[in-house]
């Protein structure tokens, strides 16, 4: 009986998708599932005339926190947005609260698509234990530019206030190289920043993101469900959009989303982008970066050494020690061979603390060389802290570069890793993403200042344009540096020793390093803040 029940609710689930799709299909080909013709009668340029209507609405308690989901409840019910935002991860839950910051986008029906449920709130401040030890933070962390932070700081979730996390902010960085000896140090000074950026575990920005999302309310949560199929209007790519047709997203618990524009934010492995056909280029560095919580010796002393942020590149991949939040501990990020990752991964939390220490404090493969000692030195290079051992859980993921071949469709927009991923070794990721929310967002507000529908083509190119040179810049200068500190030659080691002693000697080169980096002047690839403006 048992065995019968639970095929009797598999068929209706599937039967409540298959038509939820045919629903969609419907919608797309011009007509409601009734036959009528869907006109957009009535609605303001670019979106619907009212913010609710969008079916059933529920409430649910997750982690403590009652989440209200709107739309339809399950079973094949329509919804329908004016942006449906797939994945509410961090790209994705700050494009939602740009928008909803902003004058006009704010008045826009605005839904997060997600498979997952909306993170718990915030957690309690941490504090010490008995034994006077901070709880240990997650492993998986975001280094976050200044200019990021900036763009942070307009949606709420950064700085200071009830939904802003912990992070852990850096003064100054060394990178220094294990074969040829060179080494460098940039400082925020440099700049004339008050930081080069801050840690932030990814956990805690999320749950501020979204409780912000909650406070507004300006955003609805749909109730979790995978995209199941896509169906978008037909048409040429001359631009321009009908107002009638509407992309329309099959959802596995067969609900109908109908939306004047999807934005695929669901992560490197996108199912927006790869139900919409969108091709990628590809290029798989046969790498895993092992990432890894670890607890530090001296690091509450006088000596500071926790305002500064750590890459050493080894013959195998860089490695950087980043300072997190709360004191104590760094997170490690460690690119190398597979082969080596899973043994990284097997060690014990003491043996591979130490693998850390040698990896950071040994000898450098190669003497420096003539070269490098004609040139003055700069600032020296100092000793990295030494790890004790490491705590909680570890991990590993593959190291791939890549790009979408187009990130804009009629009534679709790619963002962050479904558009694009880089090499981790300078941390650019997500503040890459960050800046794609900010400017989609910025592109939306101007099309709807101009009267233009939010999915209108030739506005999605613009956004298109304007981050897809971006993303290449960065694509090219990350696989680039990789390129250049993987050749492991004494004469190759020379060389970089050569060029990092000459960014440490001069000051105006060490500060545009350090406003590429930090997401500022005229060739930053991530200037989130300056795009965000418009809020």
């Amino acid at each position: 009986e048992r065995g019968a029940m639970l095929r009797g609710c598999a068929r209706s689930v599937a039967a409540a998708a298959a038509r939820g799709r045919r629903a969609c299909a419907a919608e797309v080909s011009g007509s409601s599932p009734g036959g009528a013709a869907s006109t957009g009668a009535g609605s303001p340029p670019g979106g619907s005339s009212a913010r609710g209507g969008g079916g059933d609405r529920r409430e649910e308690r997750v982690d403590g926190a009652y989440v209200e989901y709107a739309g339809s409840t399950g079973g094949g019910g329509d919804t329908e947005v004016d942006v449906a935002v797939v994945g509410g991860g961090l790209v994705g839950a700050a494009l939602a609260l740009a928008l909803s910051r902003q004058p006009l986008s704010r008045q826009l029906r605005i839904a997060i698509v997600d498979r997952a449920p909306p993170p718990p709130p915030l957690p309690p401040p941490r504090v010490k234990s008995e034994d006077g030890e901070w709880p240990a933070p997650s492993a998986r962390v975001s280094a976050v530019t200044p200019s990021s932070g900036r763009f942070l700081e307009r949606l709420g979730v950064w700085g200071v206030g009830a939904h802003a996390p912990p992070a852990a902010p850096y003064e100054h960085m060394q990178v220094w190289d294990a074969c040829g000896g060179g080494a460098v140090r940039f400082h925020a000074a440099d700049a004339a920043l008050p930081a080069l950026g801050a840690v932030v575990e990814n956990g805690a920005l999320l749950a501020g993101m979204h409780a912000a999302l909650r406070e507004k309310g300006l955003v609805e949560n749909l109730p979790p469900a995978g995209v199941e199929a896509i169906e978008l209007p037909a048409g040429s790519d001359a631009g321009g959009a009908v107002a009638s047709a509407r992309a329309a997203l099959s959802l596995s618990d067969g609900t109908c989303v109908r939306a004047r524009l999807v934005v695929g934010a669901d992560g490197p492995t996108s199912r927006v982008r790869s139900l919409a056909g969108i091709n990628t280029s590809d290029w798989d560095y046969s790498q895993k970066g092992v990432v890894a919580t670890v607890r530090m010796e001296g690091y509450e002393s006088a000596a500071r050494t926790e305002d500064t942020a750590w890459q050493r590149f080894l013959p195998t991949g860089p490695l950087a020690l980043l300072p997190v939040s709360p004191p104590g501990y760094c997170n490690i990020v460690w690119s190398t061979t597979s082969e080596h990752a899973e043994r990284l991964l097997a060690l014990s939390d003491a043996a591979f603390a130490d693998a850390v220490n040698d990896a950071l404090h040994g000898e450098a493969a190669v003497p420096r060389g003539v070269l490098p000692r004609l040139l003055p030195s700069g600032d020296g290079a100092l000793p990295p802290p030494r790890a004790i051992e490491a705590v909680g859980r570890r991990g590993a993921f593959p190291l791939t570069m890549r790009n979408a071949q187009r990130y804009v469709g009629r009534r679709l927009a790619l963002a962050g890793d479904a558009a694009h991923v880089v090499h981790p070794l300078a941390g650019q990721g997500v503040n890459l993403g960050f800046a794609d929310a900010a400017a989609l967002a910025a592109c939306i507000e101007r099309g709807l200042r101009a009267g233009l529908d939010v999915g209108d083509l030739v506005l999605l190119r613009e956004y298109e344009t304007e981050r897809g040179r971006a993303a290449m810049a960065a694509i090219a200068a990350l696989h680039g540096l990789h390129t250049a500190f993987g050749v492991q030659s004494g004469a190759a080691g020379a060389v970089r020793a050569a060029g990092m002693g000459v960014i440490n000697a001069l000051p105006p080169v060490r500060r545009a390093v350090v406003e590429t980096a930090a997401g500022h002047g005229p060739l930053s690839w991530a200037n989130a803040d300056a795009i965000s403006a418009v809020m």
